[in-house]
């Protein structure tokens, strides 16, 4: 090897710029590849085999329910119920109108259906408790349906007030409320509605309405679903909905998730590039300081870049979230073999070789280190590949492959380069550490036993805490939880209305689903199972009967006719006599007390406007005030008298858009099962999965993909772990031809990574589905410097030190160069790509001080080799 490495160089002395000059092509060559063949693919589900017998039901789930992948969760919030409805019907509407960018979009609980048969969905004892609510508040709804002005309502609120305690309104403070905060709103020149439909029929769930809408998904572009994400925002803004209405909208659901998951992620990756080259340069000028080299060195680490970018790219074609951090991992390994090869450059020129014979003589006490070390970074890489994990498998590729060109550039182009850029005029040596310093510095070989039992001591440590380190297996952890989809997801889990962890399941028929309904209906952790059949309201004669009732007493007060417009003055009279009504009273209730005072002093503070100002004046506040109190009631009378309606529901009247999302077209029915408990906590989460999957084995959703994909994903690395220590131990062995010299090699290795486990434990960092890649990786990295040093430890000289050679200078600048580009990636704001960046900084720091802490105390004393 060293005659071939002495060939080569002589090669590089005569044909340099020939060299650099082919190079070129071939590099933009490999950038246009690179450019047309990457893309990205955020789906994390994708990461892991097919041939799983999880992802094999998922699969299924999938061919059955189509719709159910990938959908869109518009959270229309705030306002009235009234408005949310409204504003929830019109976006859904709006979106269908857009089927470029929408297969489809609906608002269940606006739906028709659901607004003349919701009653149904009530329990008898809820309909009975709402039939002798509007029974007692009959004759007052009936004046104010009469005269709906303030004349009519302030009489309802003043008889409400004075009702004894056992026949007041539910929710009567509530409405009080809901009345100063309309009155204070017009005073301020705006309209806030009285919230009726949420007084008389019930409000939305959290005080929102659910949009569901399926994007076209365009894998064309960057953001497959991100044409249709920025549309919802553009429609809603066209809609009006934020300004009279209060209406927000809040994007979440598998696509948003996603989106924004893959912006994070590709904004990370980018930055932490650019910030990883910036270190790399800072610390090669410190090293090296040398413009020449560093820009040699500059050149080599783009060149294996691109190169390694198109391989990406044939090979792979779509990086996933893991496999996308490749190019920080490139800059911080490629440019190792670039540090080492100009550190022994310059030590032959400082020591008074000419500059082709310095050339000559890097490439000669190097290379073959250098050759190996690729050949064992390698393996650790390869390792990933027959695991069934995907995500790294392809890593793994890209990394072991990418370590060869990194290698074959580094031997071909940076000699060829530092020809053509000439010898520099001159080169300081490099300074002495001092008597002191360089005591301290070779410690480790002066103390071989302390250092041994420092490194036994670790050991113990490791042994004890390590085991303690867990996986986090919920994939949501991996995303800023400031985005909007991500809190918003969140929320929805705290509330579990809807529950967006569910686990469905499918069954051949409508027996077996109501029997697996019911099993899982037995178990702790599931709140409800339901099916097809669970939207056919049961009791259905009763409750008919007691709606029927409703719809009889309230039928004069639905069909009765409106009086006169009051006028300004009449409806001043009227909020006059209220608040002196109000003066005094005391209801026994301090919540209503509180209310009832909050809203004399705002209609106090209302007539007092009211008097100062000129006619049109007053006109236009008391609009305000009406549109507030009433500008919701007509439509909710309107809601009323339509679920007093109630049709017959079965299974085949349905709507088609419940029937069609849980009867397949093959005949299978559809079972969900939702958690009891809040899943933010991941234990919930493992909980109700292990549950559901003992009476399911089919069940399909995120807490079994969590809970199974990290499963596998924790036996890959074990495996690859175990296989690329194997693999290294054994290549080593025969390529130093020494079993106490491989030995010492992977004995530091092997005490990092123990290090590195209690120190996650130590710092609260789990291990996850990114991370859980640093300490595969810190084996195939730290086997690099272990290999140099104890290379360069058979050239030494009696009365030489390892760790004051230009090796150890080596190992040092190069492990620097990886930690900033591992550390770049700790800023990143997606949290699977931050620890990622964190762990692996740990690692590979700890991996360079037992390098050249342990390493030197572990080989025997000697000069010369």
């Amino acid at each position: 090897m060293l005659r071939r490495l002495e060939l080569l160089g002589g090669a590089m002395l005569r044909r340099a710029w020939l060299v650099v000059a082919l190079f070129v092509p071939i590099t933009i060559g490999a950038g246009l590849v690179a450019m047309s063949t990457l893309g990205v693919n955020t789906d994390t589900s994708a990461m892991v085999s097919d041939d799983l017998p999880w992802r094999v039901a998922r699969a299924d789930y999938a061919r059955a329910f189509p719709d159910e992948s990938l959908s869109v969760l518009v959270l229309v919030e705030g306002g009235t119920q009234e408005l949310r409805e409204d504003g929830a019907a019109g976006l859904a509407r709006a979106l269908r109108a857009r089927p470029d960018l929408f297969l489809d979009a609906e608002a269940p609980t606006a739906d028709p259906f659901f607004q003349r048969n919701g009653l149904l969905y009530r329990d008898v004892g809820g309909l009975e408790a709402m039939e002798r609510a509007l029974g007692e508040s009959a004759v007052a709804l009936a004046a104010l349906v009469r005269d709906p002005s303030i004349r009519g309502v302030a009489p309802l609120l003043m008889a409400a007030v004075s009702a004894p305690s056992d026949r007041r309104p539910e929710g009567l403070d509530g409405l009080l409320v809901e009345t100063s905060l309309a009155i204070d709103a017009a005073r301020r020149g705006q309209v806030r509605r009285v919230a009726w439909q949420d007084q008389l029929l019930g409000g939305g769930a959290g005080g929102r309405v659910l949009v569901l809408a399926r994007p076209v998904l365009d894998y064309s572009a960057i953001f497959p679903a991100g044409a249709a994400l920025d549309a919802i925002e553009e429609i809603g803004a066209g809609l009006d909905l934020g300004d009279e209405r209060e209406l927000t909208l809040r994007v979440t659901g598998e696509a948003a998730l996603a989106t924004d998951e893959l912006r994070s992620a590709a904004g990370g990756a980018g930055m932490a590039t650019a910030l990883a080259m910036l270190g790399v340069l800072v610390v090669l000028y410190i090293g090296l300081q040398s413009a020449r080299m560093m820009l040699a060195c500059t050149i080599t680490l783009v060149v294996g870049l691109i190169g390694t970018a198109a391989f990406a790219g044939v090979a792979v074609g779509d990086l996933n979230l893991i496999s996308v951090a490749f190019a920080v991992l490139y800059i911080g390994l490629g440019i190792d073999y670039a540090i080492h090869i100009c550190l022994r450059y310059r030590e032959a020129v400082v020591a008074g070789r000419s500059h082709g014979a310095a050339v000559l003589v890097a490439l000669r006490q190097t290379g073959p280190a250098l050759v190996v070390c690729a050949i064992t970074t390698s393996v650790g890489f390869f390792a990933f590949i027959p695991t069934a994990f995907k995500g790294v498998s392809e890593l793994g590729l890209i990394a072991g492959v990418g370590m060869f060109i990194g290698l074959i550039v580094n031997l071909l182009l940076l000699p060829a380069l530092l020809v053509v850029f000439g010898r520099p005029r001159r080169y300081r040596p490099t300074p002495g550490l001092g008597a002191f310093a360089t005591r301290v510095v070779t410690l480790p070989e002066r103390r071989r036993w302390v250092f041994r039992g420092l490194g036994v001591v670790g050991a113990l440590v490791a042994i004890v805490m390590a085991p303690r380190a867990v996986f986090d297996q919920n994939r949501l952890n991996l995303q800023d939880p400031g985005q909007e989809s991500v809190a918003a997801f969140n929320e929805l889990m705290a509330t579990g209305d809807p529950a967006p962890y569910a686990l469905n399941m499918l069954a051949p028929d409508r027996a077996s689903a109501e029997e697996l309904r019911s099993k899982l209906e037995s178990l702790e952790s599931v709140r409800h199972a339901r099916t097809v059949a669970s939207f056919v309201p049961r009791e259905q004669e009763a409750k008919r009967a007691i709606i029927g009732r409703m719809g009889r007493a309230l039928a004069p007060v639905l069909n009765s006719e409106s009086v006169s417009t009051p006028s300004v003055e009449d409806e001043m009279g009227a909020l006059r006599a209220l608040r002196a009504g109000l003066t005094g009273l005391e209801a026994g209730d301090e919540r209503l007390d509180e209310a009832a005072g909050e809203l004399r002093e705002q209609i106090g503070g209302l007539l007092g406007d009211l008097d100062g100002a000129s006619h049109d004046e007053r006109e236009r506040i008391l609009s305000r005030v009406r549109e507030g109190l009433l500008g919701s009631f007509e439509a909710t009378m309107g809601s009323l008298a339509l679920a007093l309606t109630p049709e017959s529901v079965s299974i085949e009247t349905l709507p088609e858009s419940i029937r069609s999302r849980w009867l397949a077209l093959d005949g299978r029915w559809r079972v969900e099962a939702s958690p009891d408990e809040d899943l933010n906590e991941n234990e919930a989460i493992w909980r109700f999965a292990r549950e559901v999957l003992s009476v399911a084995p089919g069940a399909v959703g995120e807490p079994v993909s969590g809970l199974r994909g990290g499963r596998v994903i924790v036996g890959a690395f074990v495996q690859a772990f175990v296989t690329a220590l194997v693999a290294i131990f054994i290549l080593v062995l025969v390529l130093l031809k020494s079993v106490r010299d491989a030995l010492v090699v992977l004995a530091p290795l092997l005490l990092a990574g123990g290090l590195t486990g209690a120190a996650s434990v130590w710092f609260g960092t789990p291990f996850n589905f990114a991370n859980i890649i640093a300490l595969p990786l810190m084996l195939g990295i730290g086997v690099d410097s272990g290999i140099h040093m104890v290379h360069r430890a058979r050239y030494l000289r009696p009365g030489e030190s390892l760790l004051t050679s230009s090796t150890a200078r080596g190992v040092l600048f190069s492990s620097l160069t990886t930690i900033c580009s591992f550390g770049s990636l700790a800023i990143s704001t997606h949290l699977g790509m931050s620890s990622m960046g964190t762990l692996l900084t740990i690692a590979i720091t700890l991996t360079l001080v037992c390098t050249l802490g342990l390493l030197p105390a572990l080989l025997p004393r000697r000069g010369g080799g």
